[in-house]
């Protein structure tokens, strides 16, 4: 893009030079008839028929779906061409309130604020409802990104903004969202206070969708300290949902409220409450995602009360229903994704191995789309940033060119014909060399703001992506494992590891859509992991796993199943080709401001591991390690860290090995 730009900015200069002539000498030929035309392309019937046409656009790109919203940035992208060519300001605004809304509806929270920003900034009244649900909108997306100390800023301005005003409805929403900041920083009480008190506002003003919000957040809150109060909370909040009249938004708040008490462990009776919103599904009561997507969460409520099996026809009858196009709705892709991970998750459950590596399968397939169609619709979006960019410039720039010009068309029909040509040259000369610098400067300012974005994004994709592929690597060697048993006719000790296997997966199956942990769940899925082996070649070593005393519960946070390919390395080269019994040491202590993790084997070594693995069958490099390796490259270029490996001879003998890796405790800073 940078060389496409660089090439056809000498032919723009070209243009605005061609076009500068051109306007001089019609000012100096045609001064009456370009007044005239200036005069009819300013007509009042003419704006306000341009002006019911914008507003119509901005109408039909709030209504367009999830899987139209490239078509309303279009639309947007035309009503704000037409509001800054014409200098209406509260359009603009609204202009820059809808792309916000849109950007919200692509999970880009980071973008939308920053258009609610210049929303706030373009309307000449700060009072006015566009302005105040921009702020509302801006704080919300702010708590979305944690950034809650900007969002509780912005959320005490607004509310003093509409105190004394008729605006209840407003007010219900600036307190749901202080609460859930309150709830998020740990000050359970006043955010219980807050929402009580909303609770009575709502009552008030006959809102029952903000009442049955606010009973809910009162609830999970309650479950922190006294679980009998927060069911008896939620117990109410579902009682209150008889009272909302509209059917969609009353199956939503009830969806919601199993969903919390699935959350906090209540599987019975949020099983119970979803089977019941399953029978009232109507047309009118919710769309055909917001029915499978309940259905889905009824089978992952029959897998936590152990009804595996009817789990198993509930999670297959959503993927019968599931429709193949998805309607151009991206949602129903990650619902077949969660589905078939679910599914993959129940068959290990029963011990049904080959079914679960099939749904595992499908499940890595479909993560893959779900990840090129992520990737495509983020690349788009930064395109439709950077043109919508480049188009309000643009049109700023000619607009201010012809306010220059219109001015020296009168500046012409006052003075001397021969001093107002040499005046007017100097100027025109003057301003269209701080066109140039001008354009220049945003042109590399922007180019350069996108382009970190876009390396940015590319990295991000780059890390999901190793953290997907060490999945089915981890599985692939855990699924061996169990065929070993398998083959050894060994039932007993395959139906335990089997179950053992299925918690441990279930946890990295989610710790890998995570960018870090804390480190205690990260010691925990190792030394399941380290069980697991060490059950399988308990004749080939033992092993000793310490962790500091000085780190447990320290609130620190490491990247997820980066250390495990160190221990299956170890464990896989090193101690299995040991003639007689090996051991193996974990130890992970506090080194000032790091966490240092060592692995050491008194295994076979790094040289003779090298040369076993030429003259095996399959003498392929390790991905587990180098998938690692490429881990903490990334990790410490995206967030200027600096995590340290090195791996080493333990002997001078060339005889097992040692590996060290140390992560900084600054990661528990790191959102």
């Amino acid at each position: 893009m940078f060389v496409l730009m660089s090439r056809l900015f000498p032919r723009f200069l070209l243009l605005c030079t061609l076009l500068f002539s051109v306007s001089l000498a019609h000012a100096q030929s045609k001064k009456e008839g370009a007044i005239d035309r200036k005069k009819f392309s300013r007509s009042s019937s003419y704006q306000d028929d341009g002006l019911l046409r914008m507003r119509a656009l901005l109408d039909s790109a709030e209504r367009l779906g999830p899987d139209r919203v490239d078509a309303a940035f279009l639309l947007v992208e035309d009503a704000l061409v037409w509001s800054i060519n014409n200098g209406n300001a509260p359009l603009e605004a609204r202009c820059y309130g809808v792309l916000g809304d849109l950007f919200v509806k692509e999970d880009q929270c980071d973008l939308a604020t920053d258009y609610f920003e210049k929303c706030v900034s373009t309307h000449p009244d700060g009072t006015d409802p566009v302005v105040l649900r921009a702020r509302l909108a801006q704080a919300r997306c702010l708590v979305e990104l944690k950034r809650y100390l900007e969002a509780r800023t912005a959320l005490d301005f607004l509310k003093q903004r509409v105190d004394g005003t008729r605006s209840e409805h407003l007010v219900l929403e600036i307190n749901d969202l202080l609460a859930r900041i309150l709830s998020e920083i740990g000050q359970i009480d006043k955010a219980n206070d807050l929402l009580q008190e909303n609770m009575d506002l709502a009552q008030q003003v006959g809102d029952k969708e903000a009442e049955v919000k606010s009973r809910v957040q009162l609830g999970t809150n309650q479950y922190r300290s006294d679980r009998e109060q927060g069911y008896s909370t939620m117990s109410n909040a579902w009682t209150a949902t008889d009272s909302i009249t509209d059917a969609s938004a009353r199956f939503k708040a009830r969806k919601e409220i199993a969903g919390k008490l699935e959350e906090q462990g209540e599987y019975e009776q949020s099983l119970n409450f979803r089977q019941e919103l399953a029978e009232e599904v109507t047309t009118e009561s919710a769309d055909t995602f917001e029915a499978l997507s309940n259905q889905m969460e009824i089978g992952t409520a029959q897998r936590y009360t152990n009804q595996l099996n009817t789990a198993i026809g509930t999670y297959n009858e959503v993927l019968t229903s599931l429709p193949e196009d998805r309607n151009g709705d991206p949602r129903y892709l990650d619902l077949r994704m969660s589905t078939l991970k679910n599914l993959s998750e129940t068959y290990l459950e029963v011990g049904n191995a080959d079914a679960a590596r099939r749904y595992l399968d499908r499940y890595m397939e479909t993560m893959e789309l779900a990840n090129e169609e992520k990737k495509r619709k983020l690349e788009a979006n930064l395109g439709l940033f950077s043109s919508l960019n480049a188009d309000v410039q643009r049109i700023k720039l000619l607009e201010k060119d012809r306010e220059i010009n219109e001015k020296r068309i009168a500046l012409l029909q006052a003075l001397d014909d021969a001093r107002a040509a040499q005046l007017f040259t100097r100027n025109a000369t003057i301003a269209a060399l701080a066109v140039v610098i001008a354009l220049l400067v945003v042109v590399l300012f922007y180019r350069q703001r996108a382009l970190r974005k876009e390396q940015l994004a590319a990295r991000l994709i780059e890390l999901r992506s190793l953290r997907a592929q060490m999945n089915p690597h981890f599985i692939f060697n855990a699924l061996n494992a169990v065929n070993h048993y398998i083959a050894m006719n060994d039932e007993r000790r395959s139906n335990q590891y089997l179950t053992d296997l299925s918690g441990l997966m279930r946890k990295v199956l989610t710790y890998s859509e995570l960018e870090f942990i804390e480190l205690e769940d990260e010691v925990e899925l190792l030394q399941q992991y380290l069980r697991l082996e060490h059950d399988r070649f308990q004749e080939k070593f033992s092993y000793t796993f310490t962790v500091d005393p000085a780190l447990v519960n320290a609130g620190l946070r490491v990247p997820p199943m980066l250390v495990q390919p160190f221990i299956e390395n170890a464990v896989w080269h090193g101690l299995r080709h040991k003639e007689g019994h090996g051991a193996l040491n974990i130890a992970i202590t506090d080194s000032k401001d790091r966490i240092a993790f060592t692995i050491t084997d008194d295994g076979i070594g790094r040289t003779k591991a090298g040369e076993i693995k030429r003259t095996s069958a399959n003498g392929a490099r390790s991905k587990g390690i180098d998938n690692a390796r490429n881990r903490i490259a990334l990790v410490n270029s995206l967030y200027h860290t600096d995590l340290r490996l090195t791996i080493d001879d333990a002997s001078p003998d060339g005889t097992g090995t040692r590996v060290h890796l140390e992560i900084p405790k600054q990661l528990a800073d790191v959102h």
